[in-house]
């Protein structure tokens, strides 16, 4: 691929999109996101203001990159601080986040509308969670003398980037001046295609996770729901994730279950329902008096991290299709964690199954056996406490990479 060809494919996958919003909800929230994103910004910065720009391309990774941004905040007041999001996902859930200044979407990567926004903003540096390079964006970055950075990249062989023929790709990962990565993997990785500016700092995750362990949490109602019986969180869940909890748990009366799906639509919530067979109750529509239902699920949004405190096991979803969720979350309250079988892209997934802390469903008929080995307490209490131990030791990559941003700022 060269750049004529990537703007190329970028128009016309702007052109799709306008096409999917005609159909499809989500992308019809991103067009209209869109429309005024320049306006927007031209009402908005003061141009004798100084800028720094963290972009997360949805909400996954805006948690990665919290701890960087409300540290950054605490270091370095002196900036003021725009956020950029790629997915509506993100953007409507965060738009009116309080440590940032400004929360806006990303316009497509066209060159044109690069320039307009680099010209607008005019940061002082620019930050990337995880991925989310767009060529145009960058190149234009590079050419204004803009220092951007990486944090929480984690490489591939098999990506893009290390294919023989994948020298525009090479070029893009060459526009940023410093990759802070998960692992030493990655590090070799960059170097092999001549990329020398990559340190081992971690994932933030950690760091974010074990703030939330440290603030007060008490969800009475959850504390209700649970009683005396053990508790089986599921977090993230999509439709295969339920389908095989609901096999097991509508014949079981030993736990109490709460299911937080990934997707809180009514067509799914609905759906979701019907299969709970009249034992579950929506958390939005609970009665006050929960000791006597079965199923609670969670139908909002934003406080999964919290409720996992009260699981005896968790159940992070997204191991049945391309993307295991967070299983950092759980594991900070010192849980066992349940997975599908697809999660060897996802590092801190694997750490915990190396310590049994975390365990697969790689067939169907696993799960009832993990679940009935996980009724003994001192089972789970013994795996949960190598959870947490595992988070507690991976902490400490936001320090890292917020000294080091603050060298590249005093450099310029």
């Amino acid at each position: 691929m060269s750049l004529k060809l990537y703007n190329l494919f970028i128009h016309i996958y702007g052109v799709l999109i306008r096409v999917a919003a005609l159909f499809n909800p989500k992308a019809r929230r991103l067009l209209r996101g869109r429309k005024a994103i320049f306006a927007n910004l031209e009402g908005i910065i003061v141009e004798t203001d100084r800028y720094v720009w963290f972009h997360c391309a949805s909400l996954g990774e805006f948690e990665q990159g919290r701890p960087v941004i409300e540290r950054f905040r605490e270091t370095y007041p002196e900036f003021k601080i725009l956020l950029t999001f790629y997915s509506p996902s993100g953007f409507e859930v965060r738009k009116s986040y309080k440590k940032v200044d400004i929360v806006s979407y990303l316009p497509l990567d066209t060159a044109d509308n690069a320039n307009r926004f680099l010209n607008i903003v005019k940061p002082e540096l620019a930050v990337f969670v995880k991925y989310e390079f767009w060529p145009n964006i960058l190149f234009g970055l590079k050419k204004r003398k803009i220092p951007a950075v990486s944090v929480s990249a984690i490489f591939r062989q098999n990506q893009v980037y290390f294919w023989d023929f994948g020298q525009f790709f090479k070029d893009v990962l060459k526009t940023i001046d410093h990759y802070f990565v998960q692992d030493k993997n990655s590090v070799q990785l960059l170097e092999n295609i001549g990329i020398n500016n990559a340190i081992v700092a971690g994932d933030t995750r950690f760091d974010r996770v074990l703030d939330l362990a440290s603030q007060p949490v008490k969800f009475q109602e959850i504390a209700t729901f649970k009683g005396e019986k053990p508790c089986f969180i599921a977090g993230s869940t999509w439709e295969a994730d339920e389908d095989l909890i609901l096999d097991y748990f509508l014949s079981n009366d030993d736990w109490k279950v709460v299911i937080v799906p990934h997707e809180v639509q009514p067509a799914h919530l609905s759906s979701l329902m019907e299969k709970c067979q009249g034992q579950a109750v929506l958390h939005s529509t609970a009665p006050e008096n929960l000791a006597d239902i079965k199923i609670l699920i969670i139908d909002t949004i934003g406080k999964l991290s919290k409720i996992y405190k009260y699981a005896d096991v968790s159940y992070v979803g997204g191991g049945f299709g391309k993307g295991l969720h967070n299983v950092l979350e759980p594991a900070v309250w010192g849980v066992p964690i349940i997975i599908g079988p697809h999660y060897q892209k996802f590092k801190e997934a694997k750490g915990l199954v190396d310590l049994k802390a975390a365990i697969p469903v790689v067939e169907k008929e696993d799960f009832p056996k993990i679940i009935k080995k996980l009724s003994d307490p001192e089972k789970r209490a013994k795996k949960g406490k190598a959870a947490k131990e595992y988070v507690e030791q991976n902490a400490g990559a936001t320090q890292v990479i917020v000294a080091e941003i603050g060298k590249i700022l005093e450099g310029k």
